[in-house]
């Protein structure tokens, strides 16, 4: 009997250590399934932060072009506005050179007067040319801007 018990005692402290180990195995497992799950909330963080990012970079590239799409249609009206201011400062050279020709065939009051009105042509074209200078440079400028705002968003694509 008392071997009998003996055996049985070792059996049960065999299954005891064997259990204990059990035990710390599945100990170990709860640690690495706590810092799987801790990685996995980490990584939920990290999606839902890259996907915010990405919906404000979209609306900014959105917003870039928009801002684009305004930039060139102020362009055209420009370019309409030059080609306009253009053709009237076309115009108003014929017709200084038309009232130059008639104004040497004139009598001499109405070579006076010719003359008045052609300074005057020419100050209307003096004042249309700046105009044409300053419209360029208008245009030059929101050129530079609309390369730029291009620029800006080829580089919001890149990071997308």
């Amino acid at each position: 009997k008392n071997q009998s018990i003996d055996a049985l005692r070792k059996d049960l402290e065999s299954e005891k250590q064997s259990l204990d180990v059990v035990v710390a195995k599945m100990s170990n497992v709860q640690i690495d399934l706590d810092t799987a799950l801790d990685a996995t909330h980490a990584a939920e963080d990290a999606r839902e932060r890259a996907v915010s990012e990405m919906e404000a970079s979209k609306s900014a590239e959105r917003s870039a072009m928009h801002e684009t799409e305004k930039l060139k249609s102020q362009i055209e009206l420009l370019q309409k506005a030059n080609d306009s201011v253009v053709a009237d400062v076309r115009a108003l050279k014929l017709e200084a050179d038309k009232e130059k020709k008639s104004s040497t065939q004139a009598a001499a009051t109405l070579a006076a007067t010719n003359a008045a009105r052609q300074a005057e042509m020419e100050m209307k074209i003096e004042k249309m040319q700046k105009e044409i200078e300053f419209k360029k440079r208008e245009i030059d400028a929101i050129k530079s801007e609309l390369k730029e705002k291009d620029q800006t968003t080829k580089r919001l694509k890149t990071e997308l």
